[in-house]
């Protein structure tokens, strides 16, 4: 014979274990992960976090199992750009969820403000800094000359960095700008020698 439960609660089970679950008519109960304590009003988003706890002894083997099952699995060629062309809309359309923003500090570093300053002195003029084109950010640009000037610091020398300098100085070139980069080491050892390069190009 079936077991009746009480009208407020009914019984589910996550992870093969038996919680209590309130029906729609109890709204105050909730239920505590066993491993950090954390309570959820929602059995289900326990069932998620009970997976994902950092305190579960078992969660190497759990993202070890995910980490195989993702083995192999690539996008095709036109998929990767599907993806890419979605990315730069979103990132066009919501310029404050552009990565590169929302990881750095939005103060200007010691090379580019001694770059500035340099600028200023040699009477240069027709440059923006900090100049939004699309998604990307310059260091220092010259929109009629569609001119863009970097100032890079040591993390530009990191693989990853490396990568998504590339990336980026070819969208700027097949928009028609033309990159100068400069070694923020280089600035500060010698703006004038910097100036005057730059002033080759004027």
């Amino acid at each position: 014979m079936r077991k009746t439960l009480s009208s407020n609660l009914s019984r589910c089970t996550i992870n093969n274990m038996k919680y209590i679950r309130p029906s729609r008519r109890n709204q105050n109960y909730s239920w505590k992960c066993k491993y950090c304590n954390i309570e959820y009003k929602d059995g289900r988003k326990l069932g998620g976090h009970l997976t994902s706890c950092k305190l579960n002894p078992k969660r190497k083997e759990i993202d070890e199992k995910i980490r195989l099952k993702s083995i192999g699995r690539k996008h095709t060629e036109e998929t990767k750009k599907h993806l890419s062309e979605d990315k730069i809309k979103y990132l066009t359309e919501h310029p404050d969820k552009v990565p590169y923003l929302l990881n750095h500090s939005s103060k200007r570093s010691y090379p580019e403000l001694l770059f500035e300053k340099a600028l200023k002195n040699a009477n240069i003029s027709g440059w923006i800094s900090a100049y939004r084109n699309g998604i990307y950010e310059y260091d220092f640009a010259f929109p009629e000359l569609k001119l863009d000037i970097e100032i890079d610091g040591s993390t530009h020398k990191t693989q990853k960095v490396i990568n998504i300098d590339k990336r980026r100085d070819k969208w700027s070139k097949e928009e028609g700008w033309t990159v100068i980069r400069f070694e923020a080491q280089d600035v500060k050892k010698n703006v004038d020698e910097c100036i005057e390069r730059l002033r080759r190009l004027l």
